[in-house]
């Protein structure tokens, strides 16, 4: 899980294309400051309550935070948003189509689910799931453009797949 953080989150970005961490967005600044913090401090209050034990909350936080926002946020707000403005994008459209990418990037989620699924279920629930994670990227992507840094981003991104984590291990 950790080197395929590595492997597609930075390696493929910094190393194939030779871009630098700043690059990429990884500056800290006020809001990068103030997000992570809340961040932090979210998942740490939250997770004081959880009856799992420790061992669960590190493998929860190293899924959410390192798996899933730092990889998922240097490869679509890092790497891509930028790559589309050099080409002559606009910064609001980078932002839709690396939301879209980021959207139909999580349809292997859906792969186990709808295979049980009635039509309807796959319209509501497909669907559903596709326009929820377009919102998330678009949101990330504006956090990634208003604060000029990917830690924000990452921050959210990582307080997101914790909640969405947590809640899948409680059911």
């Amino acid at each position: 899980m950790v080197a395929n953080a590595v492997i597609i989150g930075w390696l493929v970005p910094s190393v194939i294309e030779r871009r630098s961490l700043r690059e990429m967005g990884w500056q800290v600044n006020f809001w990068a400051i103030v997000t992570a913090a809340f961040a932090g401090l979210a998942v740490f209050v939250h997770m004081a309550q959880w009856p799992y034990g420790p061992q669960a909350a590190v493998a929860v936080l190293v899924a959410a935070f390192i798996s899933a926002g730092c990889r998922e946020e240097n490869l679509f707000r890092g790497h891509l948003m930028p790559t589309l403005q050099e080409n002559g994008i606009s910064p609001l459209n980078a932002n839709l189509i690396q939301a879209a990418v980021f959207s139909a990037g999580h349809l292997p989620w859906l792969v186990a689910p709808v295979l049980s699924w009635s039509p309807a279920d796959f319209i509501i629930f497909g669907w559903g799931s596709l326009v929820k994670w377009f919102v998330w990227g678009l949101l990330f992507g504006w956090l990634r453009m208003r604060t000029r840094s990917i830690i924000p981003a990452v921050a959210a991104h990582g307080l997101l797949d914790h909640i969405l984590f947590v809640g899948y291990l409680s059911d």
